[in-house]
């Protein structure tokens, strides 16, 4: 049966208010004492220490170089590669992210491809009309344009 506070004196109410001050103090002190042995260790009571694993700055460098490799000149393909290859030669490193790594890799060798795809094609197509621009001019067509246009440009 639960007792009612009006069985009790107020004598009894005072220590029984003293009772529980005291119990929620020592509850309090076992709380922050426990807070701060979490913060030594890093844990919890009684329980491994569960500490995040360390990325590695390569593999992240890796991806990031691979990325901007897609977007921009072939240099960050070729330091994409360079990374991800320092981070992926030796499985049992420290380095982890090989994920990355890789992607940053594969990445950077898409990159690359598409880079030089780009510069054979801008050399190829201003390299044609170069010639054709120097054909023109050897041919005698340094005239001015009102001269090869008369319909256009009547004086």
């Amino acid at each position: 049966m639960s007792e009612s506070y009006k069985d009790f004196t107020i004598e009894e109410l005072k220590q029984r208010k003293k009772e529980l001050e005291i119990e929620r103090l020592e509850l309090e002190i076992e709380r922050l004492e426990f807070e701060n042995e979490c913060i030594q260790k890093g844990g919890f009571k009684g329980q491994d220490i569960a500490k995040p694993k360390k990325g590695s700055g390569l593999a992240t460098a890796s991806l990031v170089f691979g990325i901007l490799s897609l977007l921009s000149f072939w240099i960050c393909g070729v330091l994409a590669i360079a990374f991800a290859q320092t981070v992926l030669k030796d499985p049992d490193s420290s380095f982890g992210g090989y994920g990355r790594a890789t992607s940053g890799k594969i990445m950077g060798i898409i990159g690359v491809v598409l880079s030089s795809l780009a510069l054979m094609v801008f050399y190829a197509w201003y390299g044609i009309f170069g010639l054709l621009g120097l054909l023109g001019l050897l041919a005698g067509g340094s005239r001015p344009i009102q001269h090869r246009l008369p319909i256009i440009y009547k004086s």
